[in-house]
């Protein structure tokens, strides 16, 4: 994703300022906004944090990190009005709220994303203080989709549940300084690593913290059910078995399909042979036949044995098909009977629950008539309220038919089968099926054996007709090689046949042994039935637990460590970056030698705050955009070329760099110039007191 606009009204030295910024390409991700000391680098940022997140961006702000951790909810909104008051344009109309609206767009290589619109307003009363109760702040939430391509409002039922759908959309808020970084709080992010804060939140955004809590949770829950351990071992084993049979079944499915398919592909292209033949044939016909015998007798003889062949192998594939069911029959013919009169009732419920709910639009519009003035009963409620009752409505309808009759079939294990009549025929068949069919397949083969040399001795004698015309030699050349492909189509599906129908047998088996697994299960308790699936999830969250934790923070310490050294001093080549638990960070030098980053220098602490947030976004895969508020500051030359160099090649959407005059100069800006597609200058108007943004500007530097 990428951030595409951002306006600000009324927000610090911004009285009206739009930022629109051009879709990033890959060979340019770099936007560049220059202002100088005070003129709106910071407020730029400040209206990320705030305008995504509200009190709870707060904590990232200059000023407000402690006092927005009160974790009192009263207190926290105090302390974002006390805030706002201060983030407030001066002079700004008490008529006028406070604005910061923000768009996130699809990027340059297409990813799932659905562009998002963010609208916070902040409003005041008389002497500009901020208004009590909920009229102080709103938030509008927009969210592009297929049917509305320019964004559809976002319902939801208070600010922690806006926070919360904004949060699963975007990214967590706890993330944000690790992708909104401001170089001069390198130290502060530093500090926050060793007590614990921010390395908190990089656990959380791994998933390790998430998992340990729900191991605690399972554990706790199987310590209060372990007075009944046989039941639990017992079902755990069961589901063991029940697991492997459904994943078996499933890898059984996938390889079904994929012959079901080779076999369909095969018929489609048997088939064109065929027609193929057929015009050939014709061509022969009417080209006077062949000599070896008169060419209508030729073609005759041909012609009839072509169809006594077709006949006798569709009698020898239908009996084999009917010997097969008698032999299936005779092991399964109770399951099979009691299985289709479980799908009798489905299929009966489906039938009166799909009636039903096709008739819901007609018993909506008598319960709440459209348009809303001619219904006196409902009319008055606003269109929100009147979707959602509408939608309760509609899921009391489809209420009525949940949950199922127990006694019908979960689902359709004889899917082919369906309707009273297809049932009856197949009962019919079960029952006839032990009359003998099998008995008569030897004089079924003998006959399609017969009329396949039949078949082939007539094309023989066509294919050795001697002193043929050229163009009939040409025809009957390509007719001998289609008969050979479609006779090598026939026995390859015949192959193909034969292989889904074991298939099919293997997974049958499996069903009835899943069928008497799930009936054990059924008659366990329910207590022992969840303590045994809780001690299985744990055993497999817990060992999930600590191989992520461990490649984690194994991970993160490398790529750490090769960003920090490909920028840091020389001295710091061979170096390693140490993030121990509760400690905080530090460089593990060649020699052996330990050195505290929050006792270095800072621009040793700002190449670590840097590295550190290039590292959580490469290995987490979070393509957000990155935004950097004075990156190198006044840092040494050498020092600032590796930076930048660094963060122009970076593999990301979207970079915004936000810095001073005498940050990124004309040499400096030369060696990324290629890769930056956007530029503006912020600049200061003393006399209406307010900064103006001026997009494709920037500083001017003399040669």
């Amino acid at each position: 994703m990428y951030l595409s606009r951002l306006h600000l009204r009324n927000w610090r030295v911004y009285s009206e300022a739009t930022f629109d910024f051009n879709r990033p390409t890959k060979k340019r991700p770099i936007t560049l906004i220059g202002a100088m000391n005070g003129h709106g680098k910071t407020s730029f940022l400040m209206a990320l944090y705030l305008g995504l997140f509200g009190k709870y961006g707060l904590r990232h702000c200059e000023g407000f990190r402690h006092k927005a951790n009160d974790s009192k909810k009263d207190s926290a909104l105090e302390t974002m009005r006390g805030a706002m008051t201060q983030f407030r344009r001066i002079g700004a109309s008490s008529e006028e709220p406070t604005e910061v609206e923000l768009v996130f767009s699809p990027a340059w290589q297409g990813e799932d994303f659905r562009e998002l619109r963010v609208l916070r307003r902040w409003y005041f009363g008389p002497g500009n203080k901020p208004k009590q109760g909920d009229s102080f702040e709103t938030l509008e939430i927009h969210v592009a989709d297929d049917r509305y391509p320019d964004g559809r409002p976002l319902a939801f039922d208070d600010m922690e549940d806006a926070h919360q759908k904004l949060e699963r959309r975007l990214f967590p808020a706890h993330l944000t300084p690790a992708f909104l970084f401001d170089g001069e709080q390198a130290a502060e992010l530093i500090e926050s690593m060793g007590d614990g804060g921010l390395r908190k939140a990089v656990e959380v955004m791994f998933g390790t913290t998430l998992l340990q809590e729900t191991v605690d949770r399972l554990q706790a829950f199987i310590t209060r059910t372990s007075q009944k351990g046989s039941s639990k071992r017992k079902a755990t084993e069961l589901e063991e078995e029940r697991d492997i049979l459904e994943r078996e079944n499933a890898e059984s499915n996938r390889v079904r399909g994929k012959l079901q398919q080779q076999r369909e592909e095969l018929t489609a292209n048997m088939d064109d042979r065929v027609r193929q033949r057929e015009e050939i044939k014709r061509q022969l016909a009417a080209s006077g036949g062949v000599s070896g015998g008169s060419p209508e007798a030729l073609q005759a003889l041909v012609e009839h044995a072509e169809h006594e062949f077709s006949i006798k192998r569709r009698s020898l594939a239908e009996n084999l098909s009917s010997a097969g069911l008698a032999l299936a029959a005779s092991r399964f013919s109770d399951v099979i009977l009691l299985q289709l009169d479980k799908e009798h009732l489905r299929e009966e419920w489906e039938k009166v629950r799909d009636a039903t709910l096709t008739r819901k639009d007609a018993v909506l519009d008598i319960a709440m008539p459209e348009p809303p003035e001619r219904d006196p009963l409902t009319g008055n409620l606003s269109s929100i309220v009147r979707d959602q009752l509408k939608q309760r409505f509609i899921l009391a309808i489809d209420a009525i038919y949940n949950p199922p009759d127990p006694q019908m079939a979960k689902n359709y294990m004889l899917g082919h089968v369906k309707g009273d009549e297809a049932r009856e025929r197949l009962r019919e068949h079960i029952a006839n099926a032990n009359n003998g069919l099998a008995a008569d397949l030897k004089r079924y083969a003998r006959e399609y054996r017969d009329a396949a040399s039949a078949l082939e001795d007539a094309n023989d004698r066509l294919s050795l007709a001697k002193n043929r015309p050229s163009e009939q030699s040409r025809l009957l050349a390509e007719l001998e090689t289609l008969n050979q492909e479609v006779q090598s189509a026939e026995r390859r599906h015949g192959e193909l046949t034969s292989q889904i129908n074991a298939t099919k047998s293997e997974m049958e088996k499996r069903n009835k042994r899943l069928g008497e697994i799930r009936e054990k299960l059924k008659d366990m308790g329910p207590d022992q039935m969840r303590a045994a699936i809780a001690d299985r999830t744990r055993k497999i969250f817990e060992t999930f637990a600590d191989r992520l934790r461990e490649t984690s923070a194994k991970r993160l310490e490398d790529v750490v460590t090769e960003i920090f050294t490909s920028i840091a001093d020389r001295k710091f080549r061979d170096s390693r970056v140490r993030l121990e638990p509760g400690q905080p960070p530090m460089l593990q030098l060649a020699n052996g030698t330990e050195l505290h980053l929050s006792g270095g220098s800072g621009f040793e602490r700002r190449t670590f705050s840097i590295a550190f947030c290039l590292a959580l976004a490469r290995i987490t895969g979070r393509r957000i955009p990155l935004v950097i508020d004075t990156p190198v500051g006044n840092a040494a030359s050498d020092y600032r070329h590796r930076t930048l160099g660094v963060l122009a090649e970076f593999d990301t959407d979207q970079i915004i760099i936000l810095t001073h005059d005498e940050e990124v100069r004309l040499p400096f800006l030369e060696a990324i110039e290629g890769r930056v597609g956007q530029k503006f200058l912020i600049e200061f108007d003393h006399g209406k007191n307010l900064s103006e943004v001026q997009p494709n500007k920037f500083f001017t530097f003399a040669q």
